[in-house]
């Protein structure tokens, strides 16, 4: 029980960064010429980034009915961190808008996931209590963006930044 549930908060965790990780280094990616972003081509990303989640969240009950829980988790924590990755190497903003959009399929799948496999874990007297926790893990992750963001970027560049939310698969996604 325990093991589950604190995978799938160190998972959320890396989804709520890897949300937040956009607005922490927004100021950036508008000075960097070489990307071409604008404040009009800033929001289009942005919303590409919601509308991946969106569809994520739509095909997570079906493909978990196919494919299970486990490889769900890893799918989608596989597809956050390789639409990261695309952005750290994007050379312009139809690159990294597609990032983005890869990175929100992956984070729009693993929250139902998440909180199914933290339903179903828990005891049923703290299943309420199992929930809130995994879900602080989620602005945890959007703090830890700010501050990665706040501290990386200035000196070593936005693209650093985006090299966090690839972290995930460097354990080659064995939390299962």
């Amino acid at each position: 029980m325990a093991p589950v549930i604190a995978l799938c908060w160190l998972a959320v965790f890396f989804d709520g960064m890897d949300v937040n990780i956009y607005g922490a280094v927004m100021p950036h990616l508008l000075d960097d010429p070489a990307l071409g972003f604008s404040p009009s081509t800033a929001g289009t990303v942005g919303s590409w980034t919601t509308f991946g989640m969106l569809i994520g969240a739509l095909a997570t009950g079906t493909l978990t009915d196919w494919l299970g829980r486990k490889p769900l988790v890893t799918g989608s924590i596989l597809l956050f961190s390789l639409g990261s990755a695309l952005c750290a190497v994007a050379p312009d903003a139809t690159v990294f808008g597609a990032g983005r959009f890869i990175s929100g399929l992956g984070l729009g799948g693993l929250m139902p996931i998440g909180l199914a496999l933290v339903a179903e874990f828990a005891p049923p007297s703290r299943a309420a209590l199992a929930t809130g926790v995994m879900m602080t893990s989620y602005h945890a992750g959007g703090m830890a963006a700010t501050g990665i963001g706040l501290v990386v970027a200035p000196d070593h560049g936005w693209r650093w930044v985006f090299w966090a939310g690839a972290l995930p698969p460097s354990s080659r996604c064995r939390w299962w």
